[in-house]
């Protein structure tokens, strides 16, 4: 094992240490397996839609009815289920019963980070676009 720790200290230095996290502390193994890929890829399809991210970043306002949802989004009611299904099956959001009514909201957080990472992103290079656009 002696013969391993200093490639690991190689591969500190040359970049691991800014390794995402996960949500357990730990760092992705690199390269992942490939049925950790295959389970990375699952997360971000259930986000591949434009519907569903407009879903949950309306959950980011706190939890909501399944009518709820569909009236502040525009959605219709069947829609708006098949979507969230998905989204619930992925792990991103929980589904609670009260009454008759189903009640969904964030499972956790990485929803809003995955978002602030990746919307912001997409929000400063597009106002990089206009700047180029209008010669700034």
């Amino acid at each position: 094992m002696r013969e391993n720790k200093p490639s690991v200290k190689i591969a500190r230095r040359t970049g691991a240490e800014s390794a995402p996290k996960l949500a357990t502390g730990g760092t992705p193994q690199h390269p992942m397996p490939a049925e950790m890929l295959e389970a990375v890829a699952a997360k971000f399809r259930a986000l591949s839609q434009a519907p569903r991210l407009r879903l949950v970043e309306t959950l980011f306002d706190g939890p909501m009815t399944v009518n709820a949802l569909a009236e502040r989004t525009g959605f219709g009611q069947a829609n708006t289920s098949k979507h969230l299904a998905v989204l619930a099956q992925a792990g991103f959001l929980t589904r609670t019963r009260e009454g008759t009514l189903a009640v969904y909201r964030l499972a956790d957080e990485m929803p809003k980070q995955l978002c602030s990472l990746l919307c912001g992103r997409v929000m400063s290079e597009v106002e990089d676009d206009l700047r180029r656009m209008r010669g700034q």
